[in-house]
Parts: structure tokens; sequence; C-alpha cells
């Protein structure tokens, strides 16, 4: 009788277990995930809430994406991320200061502007590959924002999805894809795919929504540049998390702590 190789059955039996959980790190598109897409464009949702509340945010450094997810009256306030706003920085890497101000284009579905509004930065933190948040608030009296709802549940792996801004060259708004990849140890960022953008500066601070829930699930932080079409963002979570110190250190200025 032939002795079995027990060294050489445990060594193919690790390499076929890595092989598994390289294959399933990375999602792929379905023919599930595509219906739900196209049902995203049949939505009311995109042309009456989502779009009327996404805006083009300009700053001292350039131009990036925010949305509207508080109102009190005529208070609004924005997400977006807080490396639009960085003006000064040590060689480490170290945030000396933001700048303060900056100004909220609105436009409707038909791409008709709905004014522009000045804004101020009342909370931000920068943290590479674990925070890059910022809210602004601003006044508007001339018309009612839609505010977007923030969902209780991060991205969901392979699941459909969906963002909308104002990238530098895309094909239209909207740009449908799939939870490419979830956060990992280094990286506390998930991944986008999606299609229709050539050039994704201007998208940072841009909402990702579940295309089921069209709730916001995640804030786009940036791109890459040999890929347009795959964008990293932070969940929902970690923006939660952010929202409540933010909001407890501006009501303290506020207060003159």
């Amino acid at each position: 009788m032939k002795k079995v190789n027990h060294f050489s059955l445990s060594f193919l039996c690790l390499v076929f277990a890595l092989s598994m959980a390289c294959s399933i790190r990375y999602a792929k598109e379905t023919k599930a995930v595509q219906k739900e897409g196209l049902k995203v464009y049949k939505s009311d949702f995109v042309g009456d809430v989502a779009m009327p509340a996404v805006a083009v945010l300009h700053t001292a450094t350039g131009s990036c994406t925010a949305f509207a997810f508080w109102r009190k009256g005529n208070i609004y306030r924005f997400a977006t991320n807080a490396h639009c706003f960085v003006k000064e920085e040590f060689e480490n890497g170290n945030i000396v200061t933001f700048f303060l101000l900056a100004e909220l284009a609105l436009y409707d579905k038909n791409g008709y502007s709905l004014g522009f509004y000045p804004a101020e930065l009342i909370g931000a933190s920068l943290i590479e590959g674990k925070e890059d948040f910022a809210i602004v608030e601003t006044e508007i009296e001339v018309l009612e924002v839609p505010i977007l709802k923030l969902s209780k549940n991060d991205p969901v792996f392979g699941h459909c999805a969906f963002t909308l801004g104002f990238p530098t060259s895309a094909v239209g708004r909207v740009f449908l894809g799939f939870v490419y990849r979830l956060v990992h140890k280094t990286d506390k960022r998930i991944l986008l795919k999606v299609r229709g953008i050539r050039d994704g500066h201007g998208l940072s601070g841009a909402p990702i929504f579940d295309c089921l829930a069209k709730e916001v699930t995640a804030i786009i932080d940036s791109g890459f540049v040999k890929d347009p079409n795959l964008l990293r963002a932070f969940p929902i979570s970690a923006f939660r998390k952010f929202q409540k110190e933010a909001e407890v250190k501006y009501l303290r200025y506020l207060e003159g702590w």
C-alpha cells in the first residue's frame, strides 16, 4: 500500500484555502447587481432627492462634492472631505490649519443652477487611511434642500451601490457599481467599482448609496489615476463617530469654551 505524504497534502490544502480566500477578497458584478442598478435610473429618488441634495463645494484648494445630511430651519449641514480644506501641512503629514470658508453650488436634476451659498467649516478630521471628514454649515432661505438619510449599516460586500457628484470628466452625474472590497487592517476604506468616470477629481466627498435602501452607506475620499472608476470611501459608521465628536467641539466653541 502506497504511503500518503501528509506534508504534501497539508501544503496543498493550505494553498487551496489561501487561493479561495484571495478569490473572494474582491467582488464581481453579477446580473442581480446590474438589475438593481437599472432600477436606480428609473426611480424618482435620484432626480428629486439625491441630485438637489448634492452640491459642488468650492474652497481655496479647489472643488469637491458635498451633500446635505442635516437641517434645522434654514440652517443646513453638508458632509464632505477634510482634505478639501487643508491650508498647511507638516512634512510628516500632520495638519496644521484648515481653510474655514467655502461656497456650495446646488443644481437640479436637469443641471440648472439652484444658487450659490457661502458655507463655514465647523468640523474636520484628516488621518491617512482612517478618517477624512468635514462638515460645513450654511443658511438657505430661498429653497428647501432635500436631506439625505445616513444608513445605520455600512456597505455590504458585493452589493449594488451608486454615487453621484461632480467629477472633472464623466458620462452623466450618476455612477452605478458595486462594493468591490471591504475595509482591512491597514486601510479603513472600502472600494467601490463603478462605470462612467473618466477623471474622478472633484468627486471627493460624494455620498455612496445602497441601491435598494437608497441611504448613504459611505463617503468617497479618493480614487485611482490608472482606474478612475475604482473609488475609495470611508464607511458611514466612521462618519457617524466623527459627527458626534465634531458637534460636541462646535457646541463648546459657540459657548466660548
